[in-house]
């Protein structure tokens, strides 16, 4: 989990944080707001869902503490976000909220054994830090990442610039543009990746994973987004989004604390809301957007 919260999340959130830098580049700070709020919501609803449908998704007493807290942390952002607009310097503060999730997140330790004496638990610890990858094994991976990095890079060029013809032709917001169309496509990373782990067996990375990116979008991407920005960026027009992502945070936060797993069913439950998420954002439903 610990790998999730951060590794994995920072690495799976790289569309999120191009989108979103890109869009604040090109002056189009509303598709960045709308790509991080819907990523999250997605991230709660639509992947820990699949997941827990793919694999009942189980998690410790502490850990089900952990996921709350980081959720409720990240409604509390976003809740003061709405009032202070998004900009240089909200954007700093954020920043520096990532540095200190990520000092948590390298502190979050697994319980050693109580078999295990102390010396023992020393020198297995000295052990570990003495062992490095051999050189190939480190630049093999490191070269792909790098190229992944590129394609990424290129492709949120296109996905900016398609999002923005898009909502002009069709008289949609770029808020609900990057809450939909572009938060599902900038989130695949950390459905494949939750997916493949809870079938696995993986709980705690499948979690992880998908809790982390959201911790990481309202800070690292968001706060990104608003150092990068000429002018600050107002969240108060995309009420109706940020209503349904505090929603989704509380409703999640709840299954962690009630319970002891991700099931099935919860894992339904949490796919038809992000159903509705998507139909009342559509207009079907005739209510305001």
């Amino acid at each position: 989990m610990a790998v999730g919260f951060l590794l994995v999340a920072v690495s799976t959130s790289l569309p999120e944080l191009f989108v979103s830098a890109t869009s604040a580049l090109a002056g189009v700070g509303e598709l960045a707001v709308g790509n991080v709020i819907g990523a999250n919501i997605s991230n709660c609803a639509l992947v820990l869902g699949a997941a827990a449908v793919a694999g009942s998704v189980s998690y410790s007493k502490r850990e089900a503490k952990e996921l709350g807290l980081i959720l409720l942390a990240v409604a509390a952002l976003t809740i003061l976000l709405v009032f202070t607009g998004i900009g240089a310097v909200s954007g700093a503060l954020l920043l520096a909220c990532f540095a200190g999730y990520a000092y948590w997140a390298l502190s979050f330790r697994r319980e050693p054994p109580q078999t295990a004496t102390t010396q023992g638990r020393k020198k297995a610890s000295q052990a570990f830090r003495t062992i490095g990858p051999p050189t190939a094994e480190f630049f093999k991976p490191l070269l792909f990442f790098g190229i992944s990095v590129a394609v990424i890079v290129a492709c949120s060029q296109f996905a900016v610039a398609t999002a923005v013809s898009f909502a002009k032709a069709s008289g949609i917001t770029l808020a609900l543009v990057g809450a939909t169309i572009v938060s599902i496509g900038t989130t695949l990373p950390e459905l494949s990746v939750s997916l493949v782990a809870a079938r696995a067996g993986k709980n705690g990375l499948a979690i992880g994973n998908a809790v982390g990116s959201c911790a990481t979008n309202i800070t690292l991407i968001m706060g990104t987004a608003g150092v990068l920005g000429a002018k600050t960026i107002s969240l108060q027009p995309q009420a109706t989004i940020i209503g349904f992502s505090l929603a989704t945070y509380l409703l999640l936060a709840a299954f962690f604390v009630f319970g002891k797993r991700l099931s099935q069913a919860k894992g339904v439950a949490l796919l038809c809301f992000y159903g509705l998420f998507l139909f009342w954002q559509s207009g079907l439903a005739g209510l305001p957007r």
